[in-house]
């Protein structure tokens, strides 16, 4: 039966006793205002996923009738967190191994935080399956265990979808097929491949409009343009509080996810990131909601960029540099990519001592303290090193628990704002349950102990 209270973040599987006069339209059934994702109905028991709705009294619709229920969805734990929206890019967007999936978006930061405060965020939910992830069998053998370049990987991964979402009516693509519920405009907005401009602006190349079309514009032909402007839909959702998980960081992080010659030549401009940031934290502060803002996980502190160095070092020594100058012509690289990130972590703090509204969340602070230190998870020490457990395959993105992490920093600087006491998200619970922890690589394959002990050498 139907539970006597609903979290308002939804995304739970529900059973509706439907009485035997009452005639349902399945294909258009919604609990509250969303479609019931999955739906089945047999005999009188209806069954699906709930996608989350405002607090109060909750109905069953169905081609344009209405039937009330005994249910009620329950407040959030604060009324901030009435509407949380999410934008930015692949963090936010729970990338995972690479490429989104219905699993990452349901382990996203946002939507780990909604839950454990009871706040409304509908998600883009792909299609089980629709794209795949970086798996113990794509990383090269021990010891190096390195992840495939990412862009490849994903381009490859596209050239799948384009086989699978197909509308058996026409026999063409259309992106309606990859996701659960086309028709939802989603809470979050994080999109992959967006940097600070094309949050402001859209989607100006393929990849960053193939990935929109997965988030916010569930329709058309594989190169259909996306012209639309995640800010506007964000205004239009009337959010309470929005989050920014990594806002700039492929303004940022891009030579060190492209190759080895870490060229910061291939980061956005200062002189455009920054304005773009601070018009970008102008158009949030007037929206009236409580924004936060996490800082940038320090580049080179990402697990993907020791092999990236290693490679650097190799290439330059068979240049003919020796391995001091190759080292410090890699490690000069580094360097100026932290810069970057972290003159953009200083704009993003100037912004929040000049909006009340605005909240910097010190993702960085935490990171480098956990590199030194560790994080305690049950009997577990992680790290963010490449099988630390707390990044996925791909060294760039984070792991369940990892994204867990990131929701809890969050909730720390929200209790700090509002004043109040928030729940947390229960690392130990949501690591028992990771795929990217290392018992599951091992039991994919993969021997885990030698890679997280191998030290790249040249």
């Amino acid at each position: 039966m139907l539970p006597a209270t609903l979290p308002g973040s939804g995304y739970i599987s529900v059973v509706i006793e439907v009485p035997e006069d009452v005639e349902l339209d399945v294909p258009t059934l919604r609990l509250g205002p969303y479609h019931l994702i999955n739906a089945q109905l047999n005999g009188t028991t209806l069954t699906g996923l709930f996608q989350g709705a405002p607090a109060g009294e909750i109905a069953l619709s169905s081609g344009g009738e209405v039937w009330p229920t005994d249910a009620v969805v329950d407040e959030p734990a604060d009324p901030h967190l009435a509407r949380i929206v999410t934008i930015g890019a692949s963090l936010g967007m729970g990338v995972q191994g690479g490429t989104p999936s219905r699993q990452g978006a349901l382990m996203s930061p946002s939507a780990q935080l909604a839950r454990a405060t009871g706040g409304m965020h509908t998600l883009p939910l792909l299609v089980p399956g629709l794209l795949p992830q970086m798996g113990a069998s794509d990383l090269r053998p021990p010891p190096s265990c390195a992840a495939p370049g990412t862009g490849s990987f994903v381009s490859d991964a596209a050239l799948d979808v384009v086989a699978t979402a197909i509308d058996p009516s026409t026999g063409q693509f259309d992106y309606a097929y990859t996701r659960e519920d086309p028709e939802l405009l989603p809470m979050n907005l994080a999109v992959g491949d967006f940097r600070v401009g094309t949050v402001l602006n859209g989607p100006d190349r393929f990849s960053q409009s193939f990935l929109a079309h997965l988030v916010y514009d569930a329709e058309g032909g594989i190169g259909d343009p996306v012209f639309d402007v995640p800010l506007d839909f964000l205004e239009e959702l009337d959010p309470t509080t929005i989050l920014l998980f990594d806002v700039y960081g492929n303004d940022i992080i891009t030579p060190i996810a492209s190759s080895w010659r870490l060229d910061p030549g291939e980061m956005t401009p200062l002189e455009e990131a920054q304005p773009d940031l601070i018009a970008l934290i102008e158009r949030l502060a007037a929206t009236d909601a409580e924004v936060f803002i996490a800082t940038l996980p320090r580049p080179s502190l990402i697990a993907l960029t020791a092999p990236q160095r290693q490679a650097a070092i190799g290439h330059r020594i068979d240049a003919g540099d020796t391995r001091e100058q190759a080292e410090a012509w890699a490690d000069d690289r580094l360097a100026a990519i932290d810069a970057r990130g972290a003159a953009l972590d200083a704009t993003v703090y100037e912004q929040a001592e000049r909006f009340s509204n605005i909240y910097a969340v010190p993702v960085n602070a935490a990171l480098v303290r956990i590199e030194s230190e560790g994080l305690e998870v049950g009997d577990e020490v992680l790290t963010p090193r490449a099988f630390g457990g707390l990044l996925s395959t791909d060294g760039i993105h984070f792991s369940d628990t990892g994204y867990a992490l990131l929701a809890n920093e969050t909730l720390a600087v929200m209790e700090d704002a509002w004043d109040v006491t928030l729940p947390r998200v229960d690392l130990q619970a949501v690591r028992a349950q990771d795929p990217w922890r290392a018992e599951q690589l091992a039991n994919d394959g993969l021997d885990v102990e030698q890679c997280a002990a191998y030290e790249p050498t040249r």
